[in-house]
């Protein structure tokens, strides 16, 4: 992030985020934001680390990671998402494609 490759990374509450990004929090050459969701009475939280110039993404981010949870799988909403951590068009789409392909034979699985 800080050679300029990314603006914004997400991290989950399972990983939480990496100790190698706390000395530039701390520094304040990278902010954070917290973003809790809901799935079915589960608490998700998620922490958003970006740089200073990148607000405006982060609070994208911000709005868009309830909405996927809300509204289920969205490709409009995952694409933005990709977007905005900086993830290549084609890389989304495999994204997108894979968690689809994924869903559908979830959905013959237990139908």
């Amino acid at each position: 992030m800080l050679r300029g490759e990314k603006q914004v990374a997400l991290f989950n509450q399972e990983l939480g985020i990496p100790d190698a990004f706390l000395p530039y929090l701390e520094l304040g050459m990278l902010h954070s934001k917290t973003v809790q969701r809901h799935v079915n009475d589960v608490c998700l939280t998620d922490f958003i680390v970006y740089l200073p110039q990148s607000l405006a993404l982060a609070e994208q981010m911000e709005v868009l990671l309830p909405a996927s949870t809300v509204n289920g799988f969205d490709p409009k909403v995952e694409r933005e998402i990709g977007r905005i951590l900086g993830y290549r068009e084609k890389d989304i789409e495999y994204y997108i494609q894979h968690f689809q392909d994924n869903l559908e034979k979830y959905r013959q699985q237990y139908s």
